[in-house]
């Protein structure tokens, strides 16, 4: 956009020249989670720092056992389809992380700032618990339908853009979110995790508190409290054929209406991925390296 390819309009406010007018900087989107599905245990099983012990750092080195054999405290996750789901039926639209950990177990002030947790939920007892381990269901959101868009604060490139998510704006998201869970719950106090006792902690947000717990309503007000993004921003140069007016670049991800140019990141992303962004850039820039050398071998250069 500095460089004066964007939406004309937004450009010519800054007086920045307009050298090609595209939609570049709308159709953000990311995927959303919820991270405070806690459940309580009748067992000492989960990993936090009070038990990262030298004996349990001996026992990985020496036998890639125990909790230091568990990558990023991930223990396992799920793909799933909600049942108000629109998708084709071979299509998850939530996924759940089981961490083997909970917030509780990481309730030093830098983790909570960092977090954008307030002070208030810091000093509650969601944070402080007082009794056995506990660990966390985390559903994320996979094909969202909100969308945001970035634009630019000025025509200085040292100012930082405006970057407006509208995270949860469409309201099937919502459902969606409410509806993994839900089903997140189910599984945690099914007989598979009898041995363990686990229940969810019944413990509510402070602002949230007014509300009948476990209730859509309660879940609504927990998701605009303490819903989050998990970092997989694209889709702000949608790829798309030159007949889709909101397209930036076209399938060989060059930019509509400029020459010897192409963007290859997750912004060339139409719409959100069923997973993780990191495996497909790595795919999405493999591609395009193959499409440039063939571009280049085709008119006579190796």
């Amino acid at each position: 956009m500095l460089s004066g390819i964007g939406p004309k309009q937004h450009l010519e406010t800054f007086n920045i020249s307009v050298i090609h007018s595209l939609d570049v900087g709308y159709n953000l989107h990311d995927h959303c989670c919820y991270t405070e599905l806690h459940f309580c245990l009748n067992q000492t099983v989960t990993m936090v720092r009070n038990k990262s012990t030298a004996d349990l750092f001996d026992e990985y080195i020496t036998n890639h056992t125990g909790p230091f054999s568990i990558p990023v405290r991930l223990e396992s996750i799920a793909f799933l389809k909600t049942p108000h789901s629109d998708l084709p039926v071979e299509y998850p639209d939530i996924e759940i992380v089981l961490p083997s950990c909970y917030l509780n177990g990481e309730n030093h002030d830098v983790g909570f700032q960092l977090l954008g947790i307030p002070q208030v939920i810091n000093d509650s007892v969601i944070v402080n618990y007082p009794r056995n381990d506990k660990f966390s269901l985390v559903p994320i959101i996979l094909r969202p339908k909100s969308r945001g868009k970035i634009s630019l604060k000025s025509s200085n490139p040292f100012v930082d853009p405006l970057m407006e998510p509208n995270y949860l704006s469409n309201q099937y998201d919502i459902s969606t979110l409410i509806n993994g869970m839900k089903i997140a719950i189910q599984l945690a106090e099914s007989q598979n995790f009898a041995e363990y006792g686990a229940t969810l902690d019944p413990t509510p947000l402070p602002a949230c508190d007014h509300l009948p717990f476990r209730s859509d309503q309660y879940w609504r007000c927990a998701i605009r409290v303490m819903g989050r993004n998990i970092h997989h921003q694209a889709g702000t140069c949608k790829m798309g054929p030159a007949s889709d007016s909101t397209a930036v670049v076209n399938p060989e991800l060059q930019v509509h209406g400029i020459r010897n140019m192409r963007v290859v990141d997750t912004s060339i992303m139409p719409l959100p991925i069923a997973g993780h962004n990191n495996g497909v850039m790595f795919m999405i820039a493999e591609k395009a390296a193959d499409m440039v050398k063939r571009h280049w071998a085709l008119r006579g250069f190796k």
